[in-house]
């Protein structure tokens, strides 16, 4: 089941910003990490629901899924009308809260 893939602004922004940032110390390790991602991405195209639920952004009114990736990072998505909407690229090492101020999702 292939599906069309979209790509946020905020999801590029987020690749480049990781990349940006590992390049400075390893450029190697930048270019492996990338590719582990769109590696990722590109077998989510495959299969959409190998991830799971993201549970942290349930309070969303749009069920988004988090793929891992290399431990610290995850793909977060939705899918709608064959299409997986990638809305972010996520360094699980942030604070949560900082998620869901992205998602406009604040603990009360």
């Amino acid at each position: 089941m292939n599906l069309k893939l979209h790509w946020s602004t905020k999801a590029i922004q987020d690749l480049d910003k990781i990349y940006s940032f590992y390049s400075k110390g390893n450029e190697k390790a930048a270019v492996d990490l990338y590719n582990a991602i769109l590696d990722a991405i590109e077998l989510l195209c495959s299969f959409p629901e190998m991830a799971p639920i993201e549970l942290s952004l349930e309070k969303c009114s749009r069920q988004y899924r988090g793929l891992m990736v290399r431990r610290n990072f995850k793909i977060i998505y939705y899918i709608r009308d064959r299409t997986i909407y990638l809305v972010a690229v996520w360094d699980c090492r942030q604070s949560i809260k900082k998620l869901w101020k992205r998602f406009k999702l604040f603990n009360h």
